[in-house]
């Protein structure tokens, strides 16, 4: 028989061993530094609660399934939300086929009036549905080439192949063969090159981007000021930005704040890839006041030169 419940603090051993049973290779990622900053150290945690916003599914002593709750806040109107982003679901493949992602889902819902996530698996999103789940607007990931080399396309392509063998075999043997990654690398840089060309120049305005550890009071005082700007949106608060990247036990991030006269008017998190990840620079968060193109684009044009 087995037994759905919420994980506490005893449950670490057994989670740290079914992590690496589920995960494999990215196991490191989800390490007991980053489960206790994720879950017990974070900041929108009920201090009160001694049990995780992590839902176990037990087949005797093992545990066999879960599904965790990142506790997060959300901001609509005037009104100030409690919710969480729904991570790390997965039943092992003994066990699927039973209902545990529907039992571990109900187990966690209860108790928040929110819940969000972004990407997901198609039986995570059957599983949502189910749970009558709403699907929001499209969410948009945009690309830019800066440079690029005839390994990142021959690795993407790859990449992007995985899970059809077929075409990855082929693909295998026609880049072997024929090199075609080398010329789609150099036309690539010539695209990239004309683009950066196009740009166009906005009116240079005294703004001044200084890369900071932590944020501060500063910043506070710029989320006060620029908040009602969006009727929906996570706080971007210095308590939840400092937990969030200075404070991650695993990715290296770089806070970059963007400043007008002295005065905090806008900041992006900045990281560069893994070496489990495609070869890439990734801009995480940016916030700025809603139609300030000056402030956006120098933030995204401080990103291009890191990156490049």
């Amino acid at each position: 028989m087995t037994i759905v419940r919420r994980a506490v603090e005893a449950d670490r051993e057994a989670l740290a061993s079914f992590i690496l049973e589920a995960y494999g290779r990215l196991a490191d990622y989800k390490n007991p530094q980053h489960w206790n900053w994720q879950f017990w150290s974070n900041p929108f945690r009920q201090p009160e609660q001694n049990t995780l916003p992590v839902a176990i599914a037990m087949d005797g002593e093992k545990i066999v399934g879960q599904i965790a709750v990142q506790p997060a806040q959300f901001r609509a109107g005037q009104e100030i939300i409690d919710g969480g982003w729904i991570v790390d679901v997965y039943v092992l493949a003994t066990h699927r086929g039973r209902g545990l992602g529907h039992r571990l889902l109900h187990l966690l819902a209860d108790e928040f009036r929110v819940l969000l996530t972004l990407t997901m698996a198609p039986a995570t999103r059957r599983m949502l549905a189910r749970a009558d789940g709403i699907s929001l607007n499209e969410t948009h990931r945009l690309s830019k080439i800066v440079s690029t080399t005839s390994d990142d396309v021959e690795a993407y392509i790859l990449t992007r192949l995985q899970d059809r063998m077929t075409l990855l075999r082929l693909s295998r043997v026609t880049m072997r063969a024929l090199k075609l990654h080398y010329p789609i690398a150099y036309t690539l840089q010539l695209m990239s090159s004309k683009t950066r060309r196009r740009l166009r120049h906005l009116p240079r305005q005294p703004l001044e981007l200084v890369e900071v550890e932590r944020f501060g009071a500063d910043l506070d005082l710029m989320w006060d000021t620029y908040k009602i700007d969006y009727p929906a949106i996570a706080p971007r608060n210095s308590t939840f930005l400092n937990w969030r990247f200075a404070e991650n036990p695993d990715l290296k991030y770089r806070l970059i704040s963007a400043r007008r006269n002295g005065a905090c008017v806008g900041y992006t998190v900045l990281r560069l890839s893994e070496e489990l990840e495609l070869r890439s620079g990734i801009i995480v968060d940016l916030f700025a006041p809603r139609g300030d193109d000056t402030v956006i684009s120098a933030l995204i044009d401080f990103a291009e030169r890191m990156f490049g």
